[in-house]
């Protein structure tokens, strides 16, 4: 039996990337999976996870109307939340440190290493292996889902009101 190593994507990799500059912008010492979520849905450029949720929770919308208010309603209660607000770093409102090394999360730590194993497998198209493991951010987007408590699955969850899951989600993307 073959075993594939994931590598995670070039989209994926900037998703991450770009969560820890949110993080660290909010002076934010750990970097959890809102971070991610919030990120994916600033992206001017949304991924297909993204649009996917869109059409689920707003069927009667045109799909640009569906992703603008998928976006901005997510980012709203995201950024509603005490912990995510701007920190100070003290009275004169100096920032913290941006190079500092960001904490992950317990639910990130638990949602990364379920990307991997998701992503381990190899990724066919139309019976055709296209990839040896890849993790896609898709795929981090259903871990956060699977993985369940962190504030990104409950953004996701509050956001859609039951209507998407980690299996719908894997359906749509397959």
């Amino acid at each position: 039996m073959s075993h594939y190593v994931a590598s995670y994507s070039e989209n994926s990799l900037k998703l991450l990337n770009d969560a820890e500059k949110e993080a660290k912008s909010r002076n934010h010492v750990i970097l959890g999976t809102e971070h991610i979520i919030y990120v994916m849905c600033k992206n001017s450029n949304p991924n297909r996870a993204i649009k996917w949720i869109a059409r689920t929770v707003y069927p009667q919308a045109s799909i640009e109307d569906a992703i603008e208010l998928t976006r901005s309603q997510i980012m709203k209660w995201i950024e509603n939340r005490s912990g995510f607000k701007h920190m100070k770093s003290n009275k004169n409102n100096i920032n913290i440190n941006t190079n500092i090394n960001l904490i992950h999360s317990e639910s990130l730590i638990e949602t990364l290493k379920l990307a991997e194993k998701i992503g381990s497998r190899p990724i066919s198209d139309g019976g055709v292996i296209i990839k040896n493991g890849i993790i896609a951010t898709e795929f981090i987007l259903v871990s956060i889902l699977l993985e369940g408590c962190g504030i990104g699955a409950t953004a996701l969850t509050y956001f859609s009101k039951g209507l998407i899951n980690s299996s719908k989600l894997l359906d749509a993307i397959n």
